[in-house]
């Protein structure tokens, strides 16, 4: 227990928005690190290296915050605003990373350039405070709950959005793989005037789209769920 007293104090030490911005950081690095996990476990690397940038500059950048002051905010609060850009990406909660990883990545965006822009304010003023106030904690509090909210709001609309298709359904339909950018099979044979029955599995974490263009089909598949599309085009 002595070993950590003098971390526990250092920290408690620091301006209460300059802890605030740190802690953004850190959430943004965390997320980061979920993201090049799943991208790991797809096999997909193509968003690894971006990845694996905003894991380096969230941990620099809050290592800046930690040590140095006044310039180090306004970097922060740079690559908080760029991180907080993420809120466009935000899309239907029904699908659980899609939604919750963009949200909680744009969450630590606004922490780290409200903490940063707070922190830069209150220094120059000379009315940086060490201890937050009791609306502050309120604050952060109801942030942190409203979070959760929709983090749990998402799990639910996710699990009840998930579909799949009954082994005597799937009896003699063509059966489409979606993962990460590729199609397999990405041709299929479809015959004028007759019904195509198609199965689509989607085994990704994130929701994918099956489209078929010259036959104006488009269906959202969730992460990990089945669908099943009839086919019977009069012309192709």
């Amino acid at each position: 227990m002595a070993e950590t007293t003098p971390s526990v104090s250092e920290w408690k030490s620091r301006p209460v928005y300059t802890r605030v911005a740190i802690v953004g950081l850190l959430l943004d690095a965390l997320v980061s690190l979920v993201f090049v996990t799943l991208t790991l476990i797809d096999g997909d690397p193509t968003t690894l290296g971006f990845f694996i940038i905003a894991i380096a500059l969230s941990v620099i950048f809050a290592g800046l915050l930690w040590r140095f002051g006044r310039w180090a905010l306004v970097i922060a609060a740079i690559w908080g605003f760029v991180n907080l850009s993420w809120l466009v990406l935000i899309p239907n909660p029904s699908s659980f990373f899609d939604f919750v990883l963009p949200l909680l990545f744009a969450s630590g965006g606004l922490l780290t350039v409200v903490g940063a822009v707070v922190a830069f304010v209150q220094q120059r003023r000379g009315t940086a405070r060490r201890v937050s106030t009791r609306r502050e904690r309120r604050t952060f509090a109801a942030i942190a709950v409203v979070l959760l909210a929709l983090v749990l709001l998402s799990g639910a609309l996710h699990i009840v959005g998930l579909t799949s298709v009954s082994t005597e359904d799937k009896a003699g339909a063509i059966e489409v793989e979606l993962r990460n950018s590729y199609l397999a099979p990405d041709v299929l044979e479809i015959a004028v005037g007759e019904t195509t029955r198609i199965v689509v599995k989607n085994n990704d974490f994130f929701v994918h789209t099956f489209e078929i263009e010259e036959l104006g089909v488009e269906h959202r598949v969730l992460p990990f769920s089945e669908l099943l599309i009839e086919l019977r085009p009069l012309t192709l």
